[in-house]
């Protein structure tokens, strides 16, 4: 997968989607919402050249709703392009009252 199909895949929920960490007041409150980032980069060398960069993202959905059916159906779809992806883990968060699932996720990018 590259970050363009991460991107399109992620379009076709239909909710809004943000890269990086949103500062927005509004963005903030508007469920159901997707935020991504990327966090490790991984070069692949051969003969002293970088040839790809393995790029580690984190993929954040927050949701009024435990298990959302817009996130039930988004992890269905990373599962049917065999996209490899760690365990997902949730939290609440009481102070606004909303759900938080995160996962990760790796792609090839062409970074340099």
């Amino acid at each position: 997968m590259t970050k363009e199909e991460l991107i399109e895949l992620l379009d076709e929920t239909n909710i809004d989607v943000s890269e990086g960490e949103q500062d927005d007041i509004q963005e903030k409150n508007r469920f159901p919402r997707l935020i991504f980032f990327d966090y490790v980069w991984d070069f692949h060398e051969a003969s002293s050249d970088v040839y790809s960069t393995t790029v580690s993202y984190q993929i954040s959905f927050f949701s009024r709703n435990p298990r959302d059916s817009i996130f039930i159906s988004l992890i269905k779809k990373f599962i049917d392009k065999k996209v490899n992806m760690t365990n997902i883990q949730k939290e609440f968060i009481e102070n606004g009252s909303y759900w938080h699932y995160y996962f990760s996720i790796e792609i090839l990018e062409n970074i340099l």
